[in-house]
This record gives C-alpha cells, structure tokens and sequence, in this order.
C-alpha cells in the first residue's frame, strides 16, 4: 500500500512539472560573401555600382545613396574613410596616394552579428587583411569598405591664379587634377580706396568666395569690387518698450532706409530664465513675457535691390535700435552679416489675492484631494497635508476623526506677488508662510469632527463568542471568522452596511456598526480508508462512496495473508491473536490479524508535552493517548527572520527577493514611505515564491521593504517576525538630448529637463562607446553644455542620463537612445 501511494505522488510532481525555457543567444557571423560587377578603380568618374550578397544572415543592402552605398577615398593624412561625394568630386585621380572604396550598407536579419573575427569575401575572394578593408559593425548589421586601391594613368594637373584688379597685395595660386575642385579663397588682396569685395569673376561668371570650381584649363580668377555695401543701418521696434501681456509676435520692427536694407531676421531671448532660450529664430507663439525679467532682442539687416549686406572685409557698419548704438563687441557672424542685440526688461505687474478650494478632508479618506486656485495667472505648484508637524503620505495615510491637519499650498505666476498679498482656502483667510517674486506657500488648519465608534459580530445562527471592538473610527481591518458554523455550513463573508467584504479588507468605520457573519454550505471532502471482504478489497468513504475494487493479492498458495489489505483467508480453523493495537480519531482497540477486533476504549489523553517554536516551524503542545494516537494545540509563531535584498530596480519599480521557507504556508511583503512609520501591507505571495516587483513608484524615490512568512493551520496564520528593514530608492527617470550642434573641435548639447541633482553625458568615436568619455553635469537647472578639446572632423556618438544623490550615493537612470554628431 505504501509503495503505491509513493508512486502516485510522483506522477502527480511530474505531471505539474515545468521545464525552464532555454536562454537564446545571438549568432556572430564568421564570413560575408559580396559580389559587384565593379571590381577595380578607373581614371575619370566614379560610376554608381550595384552589390550583392549570398549570405543567408543579410536581410537587405542599402541603395545607393549619401547614407548607404557609396563611393569613399582614404588619402595620405587620412585616419579613416570619408564619403568622396560628399568633399571632393566623384572622380577617380591617380596621384598613387588616394585609396577608393566601396562603402556598402549591409542590414542583417534579427539574432544575426557582426564581430571583429567576421571574414569579408569579395568576387569570391578572402579580402580581410587588404588595405583599408573592414567592418564598422552596429546593432542592425554594419558597413564594410571594400578597398580597391588607387586609380589608374596619372591626370594633368590646371592652375588657378588670382588677379587683384585694381587692388594691392599678392595671392598664391591654386593646382589641382583634372576633374578635381578648388574652393576659392577669401579674398586676401587689399581693395581700391572706398571699395569692397564682391566676387571672383572666372570666364566672365562671378563665384563667391568658398564656393568650389572645377577648372578645365589653366585659368585666372580676378576680383570684382564695390562701393554698395551698407556702412549705416538703423531700426525702429514698435512697441518701443516690452510688458508682460504682450508676446514676441506682436512685435514690429521696420528700417529707416527700406530702399537700402531690411530688418530680415529677429529673436528673443529671457535672459533670467535661460530654459526659455530658443534656436528656431523665433520666440515661442503666443508666449507671454514674464514681469521683471530681462530680454535679450536680436536682430540682422538684409541689403536690398543691389546693394551689398555686410562683409568681414570692410570696415565694421554702424547699427542701432530706437536710436540705441549696439556695442560693436556683440556682433555675432551669422551667414554673411551680423546679428545685433539690445536688452530690455519687461514691466511689472503684481498678484494681490488669491482663492484656493479643496475638497474638506473627511475620516477615513486618503488625503490625495488636489486643491484648485482660481485666480488668473496664478497656477497649482504642489501640496502636502500635516498632522502634527508631520507630513502624510498621500497614498497611504487616512484622516482620522476628531484630528486636526494643516493644509499647505505652494503657487506660482508670471507676475509676481505683492508684498501685501492674501490668500483663501475655502473661503477662510489663509496664513501666508513664504512669499517671494513669482512663488508663494500658505496654509490652513482644517479640524474633523470626532468620532469613536464600537463594532460588533453577529454569528447569524453559528455559535461562539466574538468580542465587541471599541474605540474605532476610519479604516478598520476585518478579522477572520472565529465562529463555530451551523451544522453543515462553512464560512462564506462578513456583510457590513450590506456589502460583502473577505477577512482582511479594510471598512471605512464613520458609525457604530454590527459586522455578520455569512455562512454557506460545507462541500463534503472524501477521506478514504482500506475496507475488505473474503473475495475483495477496496476504498471506501464514511458517505459511503467506494471504489479501486481488486481481488486479493497473495504470493503463494500456502501466503493466507493479502499483500494490499491485511485479509486472512481461513486455512484451518483461526485462533484469534490480538496483538495488534488500531485506533481513530475516537477509540483505540485490539485487532486481531483475522480483522477481529475487541476492546474497544476511549483515549485518554493524559500525557502533555511542550516543543517549542524553532525559526521555520510552529511550537505547539502535543496531548498523547497510551495507543499513541495524539492532537496538537496551542500553537506557537516560528522564530525566524527572512533576509530581504533587492535584485532589480528601474525609475518606476523595485523588485525584492528574500529567502525561502520549506514550511511558510505563505508570505507577506509590506512597503513603506520615507520614514517607515506607516506600512501598507502590498501583497501575499503564496509558498515557493521568493520575489517580488513593486511597480508604479515614484522615480528616484527612497522606500523601505520588510517581509515575513506564515504557517497556517485550522485556517489561522501564524506569523514570523519581520525581517531587518531594507531601504532602497528607485532609480530617476531619463531624459533625451534635444539638440547637438557641431563646432570646432567641439559640440554642443542640449537637453529636456528632468529635474533631479545632475546630469551625465557620455560621448565617443565608437558606436558600443568603448574608451568612452563622460562629463558631469551638477547642477540640475542647466541644460545645455559644450565638450572641447575633441578631434576635428570626427563623427562622435553620444548619449545622456540622469541621476540623483540619495545618502551620499549616485543613482543613475537608463542611458538615453544615441546620437551622433560630426565635428568641424
């Protein structure tokens, strides 16, 4: 019997049996085999080329574009490939310096990669360690450069002179190969008295200095001069001054020669708030200017008809505003002429009053009630609710009747408040705490009507006594049933006030109350024990259901004993031994090895033995009958304590794991808020779980975790005491860069705001950002920062996060997507 019962138990365990899912690994390419018609580099233009691929792994090469498949060239001083179209004409010169390439754009299909041991082949052929051939590989697949070396028969080469006509000074020539371009020079001769540069003039066509010829002969460029050019520029804004109500389109600005020039272009810029600068050229639509600060107005003259804007050649122009001279010191070159600045401060307006309305806290409620202010111009900052110097938690506190709580409201406008100001809350005159130019906190008492209220248990027909609770008033937790149901029944629910609630959820108590019990229909559970006959064994439940009929089993024809039951089949006439004692939950009796059984006794329990708790199991104290039949009461907590830690964190969510317990029926995990004096009990976690991921929190937050486990037995929980307090803070959330621009050497950056102690930007040559650098931003208001000191003409891969100093520590968010920049 016993072996059978052992084997059922493991086809049940392996028939609940999960398999752990395989991990999945992505697969680095080896080889790449590309075909091209196009195979070597000849004199004269570069053609378009087609390329192909029979690597299963390739899902698609990119057309040929500036971004995907192209030409590119490697000279002398070079460290790296650069697009040919993109700086130089696509024309292939043999000046045995200049390596060409093909620059192919390869996307891999999804699990497939790129890595540095991957073989490039090429028209069939391994071409890995030629020249400058090789992978920059990246998360989508990579782009190769398949070198073909330098081109074939050496061009001629055309000069380019230059012709001062007129002017003085000299200017060294310009060669370059045939099909080659020269970009014309600013003009270095010195112009004719009272005259100024305008182009260079080559076969009867002006180009502009910087522009880019291509000569087909040895050819002369002669410089074109003017006396066009603007010396005096003046405008008007209208309004002639700026106030808080009025926005940046509103304003108008005209010339005072419009024959001559226009005012073309004009921005704003709040010098006191510099999150509010922009780059579009244009102050934002529609927003208004903030009383008391100070603007920068910038603003650019444009020549009209044939007249010439301004040239760094010629003698510094003259401008103003309304009749104000800017300093020539703030000229900024921007495409061909200057931008000019003056600074005005708007008008200030104040805020003397304001109203405010919240809903009253009531007993029981969570004091999460936004408040709302009415006043124009006036907007909600934050709030908090105080009871007794304390701040609660808007989550998890309640209010509580007959307690006192201070309302606390911070607002803010464009204007700012007068010295006198007043403010309301519902209607009763608030206390003003702090007021300063355009913030302001004030605060109002707000006291609840008392309360204490006594809840009662009617066991509606069960039997036993629930004592009467007192003293309550809010959230009350209900216990479970410890009625004795009617015969047949078994506990359903409580009801209070007609609502059915479970053990354990939370009623908000505003009046005396009488909680009742509901009961529902015991389901009957089968307990089978062996029963037997002369033909016969089987399982039978005291409802009397049967079944597992089988003949009895013996081993021989001489075995009169039953292999499974205990059956004795009569040989001869049986003289009866009892020798075996046997006993239930009531008797105890002697048994024959027939099945005859006499003496029949009720137990005496009259041996008492205490075990006490250990750290996973119950104490308990054990009564025991002379048979050996015993029942266990007055059970004991376990000891022990779990050790919690957290194993994963994000900005919204914290996941914590904690130790297992053979014996916890289960577990309970509660989280708290910064002071760890209200806890909240988040869930229970059934046995053989020993994680959990408390998500929706805030960002860059501290929150402190306990759990506990419970034993239950006969439907009541026997707790542990709680493990050590484990504080851990969620991580900040992230930001995205919202503009790079790049300089000399150099690049700027800009980002959103997120609003917590700094910032982290990290820049680097390679796209997995190996040997990166990283600059540190303190200071969480600023928002856009320059990196020096870099490599010229470099393309650099940059990303940026957030973090916070929580305890003296550094939690940094997730790395932003990344972006890229390319040096000048």
């Amino acid at each position: 019997m016993k072996k059978r019962l052992i084997a059922l138990l493991l086809a049940v365990i392996m028939l609940f049996s999960i398999a752990p899912f395989s991990a999945f690994a992505e697969t680095k390419l080896s080889e790449i085999r590309l075909t091209s018609s196009t195979s070597s580099v000849q004199p004269g233009s570069l053609p378009e080329y087609s390329i192909t691929s029979s690597t299963a792994a390739v899902q698609s090469i990119s057309e040929y574009s500036s971004y995907g498949t192209y030409w590119a060239v490697w000279s002398q001083n070079d460290t790296a490939w650069r697009g040919c179209n993109a700086q130089n004409p696509a024309v292939a010169v043999n000046d045995g310096i200049t390596h060409y390439a093909m620059r192919v754009q390869v996307n891999l299909k999804s699990d497939y990669a790129f890595d540095e041991e991957t073989k490039i082949y090429f028209n069939g052929t391994d071409i890995t360690s030629l020249g400058h051939t090789g992978i920059d590989a990246f998360s989508w697949g990579g782009n190769i450069y398949i070198d073909l070396g330098t081109a074939g028969a050496e061009k001629p080469k055309y000069t380019v002179s230059f012709d001062s006509n007129g002017g003085s000074g000299t200017m060294p020539s310009a060669t370059v190969f045939q099909g080659e371009s020269v970009r014309l020079p600013k003009c270095a001769f010195t112009p004719p008295a009272g005259m100024s540069f305008v182009a260079w003039q080559i076969g009867g066509k002006e180009y502009k200095k910087y522009s880019y010829y291509t000569p087909g002969a040895n050819v002369t460029a002669k410089a074109i001069w003017t006396d066009k050019y603007i010396r005096q520029s003046k405008a008007v804004m209208t309004p002639a001054s700026i106030n808080n109500t009025i926005c940046a389109n509103d304003l108008v600005f005209t010339s005072s020669e419009p024959s001559k020039y226009t005012v073309s272009l004009w921005r704003v810029f709040d010098l006191t708030d510099s999150s509010l600068n922009t780059d579009n050229l244009q102050y934002p639509k529609n927003k208004n200017f903030v009383s008391g600060h100070k603007y920068a107005i910038e603003f650019e003259f444009a020549a009209v008809g044939n007249y010439y804007e301004y040239d760094e050649t010629d003698n510094i122009s003259t401008f103003s505003l309304n009749g104000k001279n800017t300093d020539i010191s703030a000229a900024i070159y921007l495409t061909g002429s200057v931008l000019r600045r003056v600074e005005l401060t708007a008008n200030e307006q104040t805020i003397k009053q304001i109203a405010a309305t919240v809903d009253n806290p009531v007993a029981g409620n969570q004091p999460s009630s936004k408040p709302v202010i009415s006043t124009s111009f006036v907007s909600f900052g934050d709030y908090d609710w105080y009871e007794n110097g304390i701040a609660l938690s808007k989550w998890y506190d309640s209010f509580q009747a007959g307690h006192t709580y201070t309302l606390k409201i911070r607002a803010n406008t464009t204007k700012s408040f007068s010295d006198s100001v007043t403010a309301t809350i519902n209607g009763k005159v608030a206390t003003i705490e702090n007021s300063q130019q355009n913030t302001i906190l004030f605060s109002l008492e707000f006291t609840l009507p008392g309360g204490s209220y006594t809840l009662k248990f009617n066991s509606n027909g069960g039997s036993g006594i629930m004592n009467d609770v007192t003293g309550v008033s809010g959230y009350y937790t209900l216990p479970g049933c410890t009625f004795t149901p009617p015969a047949g029944k078994q506990f359903k629910c409580w009801v209070v006030g007609g609502v059915e609630k479970s053990p354990y959820n939370t009623v908000n108590i505003t009046a005396n109350t009488i909680i009742t019990a509901i009961w529902k229909d015991a389901q009957h559970q089968h307990s089978y024990s062996l029963s037997y006959n002369e033909d016969y064994h089987w399982l039978e439940c005291s409802c009397g259901e049967k079944n597992s009929f089988e003949e009895h089993s013996f081993d021989n024809s001489s075995d009169t004993s039953c292999n499974v039951c205990g059956y004795v089949r009569k040989t001869s006439e049986h003289t009866h031994s009892y020798t075996i004692t046997a006993s239930n939950e009531d008797y105890h009796w002697l048994e024959c090895s027939c099945g005859e059984k006499v003496a029949f006794e009720e137990h005496s329990f009259n041996k008492t033995k205490s075990v006490a708790a250990s750290s996973t199991a119950l104490g308990y104290t054990l009564h025991s009958c002379s048979c050996g039949f015993g029942f266990k009461d007055k059970y004991i907590a376990p000891t022990g304590k779990q050790t919690l830690k957290h194993s994963a964190r994000t900005a919204n969510a914290i996941k914590v794991q904690w130790n297992n317990v053979k014996t916890a029926t289960g577990y309970q995990i509660q989280i708290s808020t910064k002071d760890g004096k209200k806890w909240s009990t988040y869930a229970d976690v059934k046995a053989g779980t020993t994680s959990y991921t408390f998500k929706n929190l805030a960002a860059a937050n501290n929150y402190k975790f306990r759990v506990r486990f419970f034993i239950t037995v006969n439907g009541k929980r026997y707790y542990s005491p709680w493990c050590k307090t484990l504080n851990s803070p969620t991580l900040p959330s992230s930001t995205t860069i919202s503009k790079l621009t790049p300089g000399s050497k150099a690049f700027s950056a800009q980002w959103k705001k997120a609003g917590f102690t700094g910032y982290q930007i990290q820049y680097s040559l390679k796209s997995n950002f190996s040997g990166a650098k990283k600059v540190t931003i303190k200071n969480a208001k600023t928002l856009k920062t320059t990196v020096k000191k870099l490599s010229a003409k470099k393309t650099y891969f940059v990303r940026i996060r957030t973090y916070k100093t929580i305890s003296g520590v550094n939690y940094f968010s997730t790395w932003s997507k990344t972006y890229k920049v390319k040096t000048k």
